[in-house]
């Protein structure tokens, strides 16, 4: 019997792209038990020797099944970076479904949601709400995404 790999928080994880890598960090269990990971926004042609790097990029938060994609081997286990603090977000945004909106504001614990169509500057720095799969991580940031251009 094969002895199963564990995911800690702190781990971070390498998914391959036509770029190079994406590298994730699982951050923490989200309100709907599915996992919180953070995206670093660079792609790496190569993973980083010194993996410390890290700590000063730009990242954003989504929901992401870790786990499961660590199962099917589409992620691979590079390190791990100790976290000072990872709570839930409170507040997350995503694109209004109401046509006289543009933005909604979710507060993550009770789905209550918050329309708008101008953001704060607090509001433009929520990570983007909702689970992100495999293939959409890669695209969007194959397309360049950045948290802070995302208005």
């Amino acid at each position: 019997m094969s002895k199963r790999k564990k995911v800690n928080v702190g781990d971070l994880f390498s998914l391959k792209s036509d770029s190079g890598f994406i590298i994730l960090q699982f951050y923490n269990i989200g309100v709907s038990d599915i996992e919180m990971v953070k995206i670093f926004e660079n792609i790496y042609k190569k993973i980083p020797d010194n993996l410390d790097v890290l700590l000063k990029e730009d990242f954003f938060l989504v929901q992401f099944l870790l786990k499961y994609a660590f199962k099917l081997k589409e992620i691979k286990k590079i390190g791990h970076l100790g976290l000072k603090k990872n709570p839930v977000p409170k507040y997350m945004r995503t694109y209004s479904i109401h046509d006289d909106y543009k933005w909604s504001i979710v507060e993550v614990e009770t789905l209550k949601r918050k329309n708008t169509n101008k953001l704060t500057s607090k509001e433009k720095k929520l990570s983007p709400y909702g689970v992100w799969n495999l293939e959409y991580i890669r695209q969007k940031m194959e397309n360049g995404f950045k948290l802070s251009e995302w208005v």
